[in-house]
């Protein structure tokens, strides 16, 4: 004869035994992953390569909307240049490709102390910021002069490409500006020499 305190303890048993199956099944809950946002560049803007040096004192980038153009010029503090010109179709089609053209150079101590000078001559604002725009000219252009140097970062802002020997003849131009510039587009004709040119092709 079964005793009332094993009745007791084999009902227990039973009962845990017919629980388990329901606590297992009880699916895990994983939070779910929010999806990344998707960014969705211009599709010629997609291919503007990255300014190469870390210890730049310059770095130039101007970009022309419809003519396709991208420039980009860093001067870094030991005086290494590299020049990066881009160009072809404003929207990259599967199949289509743009040119990219690289030049590096290297300036001297002195030649580097003369360009810093030029630079602390333009008319920066309390702020560190030049706008060296003009009205002599409807273009779409947008460039960006960084100087990285003694711990400041200033920019100049201008609308149209400065690293053409016609930027002279923009009077309403600061003249000190216009001197830089003029000075920079030498440094990159007449102190950088090609060292690769490529077609970027965009894939189906």
């Amino acid at each position: 004869m079964v005793t009332g305190k094993l009745k007791l303890i084999i009902g227990l048993l039973m009962l845990a035994l017919l629980s388990m199956p329901i606590a297992c099944a009880q699916p895990t809950q994983v939070p779910e992953a929010e999806p990344e946002p998707t960014q969705t560049p211009e599709p010629w803007l997609a291919q503007i390569p990255a300014l190469p040096a870390e210890d730049a004192i310059i770095e130039m980038s101007t970009v022309g909307t419809m003519s396709g153009m991208v420039k980009c010029l860093t001067i870094s503090e030991n005086g290494l240049i590299v020049y990066i010109e881009e160009e072809g179709p404003r929207i990259v089609l599967p199949g289509s490709s743009r040119s990219r053209t690289t030049k590096t150079g290297q300036l001297q101590d002195d030649e580097l102390d003369r360009l810093l000078e030029m630079i602390d001559a333009c008319p920066f604002d309390t702020d560190g910021k030049c706008q060296a725009n003009t009205k002599t000219m409807d273009t779409d252009v947008d460039s960006r002069l960084y100087i990285h140097y003694q711990g400041t970062t200033r920019i100049i802002v201008s609308d149209y490409q400065p690293l053409y020997p016609e930027v002279t003849e923009l009077m309403d131009v600061p003249e000190p500006v216009r001197t830089l510039y003029h000075e920079l587009w030498y440094i990159v004709e007449n102190r950088t020499s090609q060292v690769s040119r490529e077609e970027i092709t965009k894939g189906e």
